[in-house]
């Protein structure tokens, strides 16, 4: 994740605001990083995708903003009573 001033906060579906509040527009990760980051199987993903999980198709290849699939798996989990 780049950083312009040294912090960077997460704010909503894909986008970055860095310390001084301008906003930077989050990378695409492969489902081998986003199941790394979230510690779960690249199966688990797939299911999630299934599921609705948030994505985007370049050629055959999904990509997903890690911010954005974090957002939905938290609605997901306090919107079923799980917390």
């Amino acid at each position: 994740m780049p950083l312009i001033s040294g912090i960077v906060l997460k704010r909503g579906y894909g986008q970055i605001m860095t310390a001084v509040g301008t906003p930077e527009r989050e990378g695409w990760s492969t489902k081998k990083e986003l199941a790394d980051h979230l510690r779960f199987s690249t199966r688990w993903v797939e299911k999630k995708v299934a599921e609705g999980l948030p994505h985007g198709q370049f050629g055959s290849q999904k990509r997903f903003r890690i911010s954005e699939c974090e957002t939905w798996l938290q609605e997901r989990s306090t919107s079923s009573g799980n917390h």
